[in-house]
């Protein structure tokens, strides 16, 4: 990859064939090996201040907190630690509310960590207007440049947008020495925008929502590098770590660019996310978002390959057989118990009409012909992660096929955007591919 792909957006603005013109933040991006030394130079370069909150976690702090910290203080910046406690915190409202307090009065912020602690002091430095800065700790998601933050309220995983970091600093040194899996998720959130895309069209066509090729065509040439730098990443070559992480970098400049996560994020992050609530529900720990999407990737591929295998659809026998919005809100009551109030706010915005179902049926060749171009296939993606070593079934993931069952037609209840798992639902196949696809194959 050439870092064209970067270093050609940044600071720019770009008028589009979809009307609009996307302005793209100068984001100061370090990447190599040795960055983390460079801290300070990229301090003084944006005029960022004197002092810091440094946010880490325990983990990311002895893994380059500690040495981002030394090299602030060596050259004259005050930096004050916040260490959040805990095995595996949580980007949610009470781990996100005592930052806030801290970060009060400083000239900038320091993340150190991965997508929870960048997560978590974006949102800190958007409700507060100050700027800052990401060390990167591990190449396992694309949340870094992104203006999104996912968020539990109140039970319910949320996405809300922020303002993305002046710089990122990723330290390929650091990068390539954390732990193998969360390179691995790292490839998992990479590729789930094989999918996205394609679910990203599908809201335009079916709900007239913004769409835009812009941002998918940043990342298009993803699956033949994947393909070819598996190997590498199975076995955490510098390289190939390097190289995943531009990718992922750019994934999330993507979303930047489109003002929202749908570049990147479709059915497949439904899926993880319905895991994290379950989890947190429960009191489990949480999986690495990016594994738990690569595995939710290749489910969401394998659903449009049965979707697509439709030559026509006959309308009177979809309406004959789809649920009234009663019994509906049952089924969603009683699977989602403690937050279900929260979900039927989000998936009342999308109970099937009459209007939907006519309009899927009548376009159903446009839909047919157009998908393709914005997804991969479901073997390709399944062959990358197996050769990198990366799961590719919910199984794996210690998941029953009850659970893998009800999360394949659950998932798509707790956002009201609508994808290929919704059009799966109003097509009559969803739950009949959940039942199949449950089970781990032989």
């Amino acid at each position: 990859m050439n870092r064209h792909l970067t270093d050609s957006f940044l600071g720019t603005s770009i008028p589009c064939e979809c009307g609009r013109t996307h302005e793209v933040p100068a984001i100061d991006i370090s990447l190599g090996g040795g960055a983390l030394d460079g801290l300070p130079d990229v301090v003084g370069r944006l005029g960022l201040g004197k002092n810091t909150l440094l946010v880490a976690d325990t983990r990311t702090y002895d893994a380059a907190g500690k040495r981002a910290q030394q090299v602030l203080s060596a050259a004259g910046i005050d930096v004050e630690l916040l260490v959040i406690e805990g095995e595996h915190p949580h980007v949610d409202e009470e781990t996100a509310a005592p930052i806030l307090p801290r970060a009060e009065g400083k000239d900038f912020l320091t993340a150190v960590g991965a997508g929870t602690i960048n997560d978590l002091t974006k949102h800190a430095g958007t409700a507060l207007g100050i700027r800052y800065v990401c060390v990167g700790t591990a190449p396992s998601m694309n949340g870094y440049t992104s203006i999104i933050i996912a968020i539990t309220r109140h039970g319910v995983k949320t996405t809300t947008t922020g303002t993305p970091p002046v710089a990122v600093v990723a330290d390929t040194d650091i990068l390539a020495a954390c732990p193998r899996e969360m390179i691995l998720a790292g490839l998992g959130d990479l590729l789930s925008k094989n999918v996205s895309g394609a679910d990203w069209w599908l809201t335009k066509h079916i709900d007239g929502e913004y769409f835009c090729e812009l941002p998918l065509n940043m990342v298009s040439d993803v699956i033949p590098w994947a393909e070819r730098a598996a190997p590498a990443i199975a076995s955490a070559e510098p390289r190939a770590v390097e190289e995943l992480t531009e990718y992922l970098l750019v994934s999330g400049l993507s979303m930047t660019v489109a003002g929202i996560s749908r570049p990147s994020s479709g059915g497949e992050h439904l899926i993880s996310h319905l895991w994290d609530m379950q989890n947190m529900q429960s009191g489990k720990e949480l999986a690495l978002h990016g594994t738990q999407v690569g595995v939710g990737t290749v489910l969401a591929a394998k659903l449009y390959d049965e979707i697509l295998a439709f030559d026509s659809l006959d309308t009177r026998t979809i309406l004959a057989g789809y649920p009234d919005p009663d019994a509906l809100r049952r089924r969603t009551d009683d699977f989602h118990g403690p937050v279900a109030a929260a979900v039927w706010e989000e998936f009342r915005h999308k109970l099937p009409s009459r209007e939907r179902l006519q309009h899927i049926a009548d376009s159903w060749d446009t839909i047919r012909k157009t998908i393709p171009g914005y997804r991969a296939e479901a073997g390709a993606l399944e062959s990358i992660l197996n050769t990198a070593g990366a799961p590719t079934h919910p199984g794996q993931l210690g998941k029953t096929p009850v659970q893998t069952c009800d999360t394949i037609v659950h998932a798509r209840e707790i956002r009201a955007r609508y994808t290929g798992l919704d059009l799966a639902a109003d097509i009559g196949i969803l739950e009949d591919f959940a039942s199949r696809h449950a089970r781990p194959p032989d």
